[in-house]
């Protein structure tokens, strides 16, 4: 804080626009300063720095849970075999699974009705498959999906295998995975199916 000598003080030495003279400083003052002081100290102690960790702590959860979802080998075999499109390896090769997917793949073609989405989305889960548990913990995500896989399908052959693996990634590693060009196309499609899907149930709460 600058103080006397080192700072400009006088009386009636400054003339403002209407022509009347006026005192001048451009000192500090001790008792506002050291108030300003005080204030800036608590603020940046106690405010800026638990903002500030509490960023670091959001960022490295959200890290966490990004690792938790990152697709692997066994992911797909999982979805795979989930999907009857082939023989069960030895590691999924479960009955209960076996049972879960006849009861949903009734003709055995690896194609089925959209209205099934739902059950195998929740075998996937159980199985800690991102895959499912993707859409499983977001419902507005499990609306898109089911627009995105009823697009230009076969009527009760919705999901394909090719198709239902390819949609249920991307909702796992988002549209940035895809190359740039391709990118663009499906942030279009999918901005699309999300306006359509809140169309839909404001249409429905109306």
């Amino acid at each position: 804080m600058v103080q006397a000598p080192y700072c400009t003080s006088c009386k009636n030495c400054v003339q403002d626009n209407f022509g009347n003279w006026q005192d001048f400083s451009d000192c500090g003052n001790a008792i506002f300063g050291s108030i300003f002081l005080c204030i800036y100290f608590i603020f940046m102690k106690y405010v800026l720095l638990n903002l500030f960790i509490s960023m670091l702590v959001e960022s490295f959860f959200n890290f966490h849970v990004e690792m938790k979802f990152v697709l692997n080998s066994e992911h797909i075999e999982s979805f795979r075999v989930s999907l009857g499109a082939g023989r069960a390896s030895s590691v999924f090769s479960s009955s209960l699974l076996q049972m879960a997917w006849n009861s949903l793949d009734v003709r055995h073609d690896g194609a089925m009705s959209i209205t099934k989405l739902r059950a195998l989305v929740e075998i996937l889960h159980r199985m800690n498959n991102p895959l499912g548990s993707c859409l499983f913990c977001d419902e507005f995500k499990m609306r898109v999906a089911r627009l995105e896989l009823m697009e230009d399908a076969e009527p009760g052959r919705e999901m394909s295998f090719r198709k239902t693996l390819r949609v249920l990634s991307l909702h796992v590693t988002g549209p940035k995975a895809l190359p740039y060009r391709q990118m663009l196309i499906q942030e279009e499609k999918i901005a699309r199916l999300t306006q359509v899907s809140r169309d839909g149930e404001r249409r429905r709460a109306g």
